[in-house]
């Protein structure tokens, strides 16, 4: 779900008394009630019978600079095994930055080239 452009996921039932929903919002990592008024569904899912899956977490890694520590993050969450890194955003994604993440990713690590989305302000680098 979207809350004020923020994305959230619906944690529990809707509480009648307060006539609100908790939701977890993931950019500030807090748990909230919102309003229904105040909700946009984004993404619904249906699942029949048993949910299967790898019991992994999905995860997409945002970047904010080009520090080492982001990149010892990507390393981390590729080698780690419980995860899956689905997709990597960077910001502001200069062109330095992008490709630095594909060199490491790419030529470095020899991951199938595209095998992880690279995002950026700009999709042109």
């Amino acid at each position: 779900s979207g809350m004020n452009g923020a994305l959230c996921k619906i944690i529990g039932k809707f509480d009648e008394k307060e006539q609100r929903y908790p939701v977890y919002v993931y950019e500030t990592k807090e748990t909230v009630l919102i309003k229904r008024s105040n909700l946009n569904i984004v993404k619904t899912q249906k699942k029949k019978g048993k949910i299967k899956g790898d019991g992994k977490l999905n995860v997409i890694y945002d970047m904010e600079t080009g520090d080492p520590d982001d990149l010892f993050a990507i390393l981390f969450l590729i080698s780690h095994p419980n995860v899956n890194l689905r997709a990597i955003t960077i910001v502001p994604g200069t062109p330095s930055q992008v490709g630095a993440v594909k060199n490491v990713l790419f030529n470095k690590l020899k991951l199938p080239q595209g095998s992880i989305p690279i995002g950026s302000a700009n999709p042109n680098h």
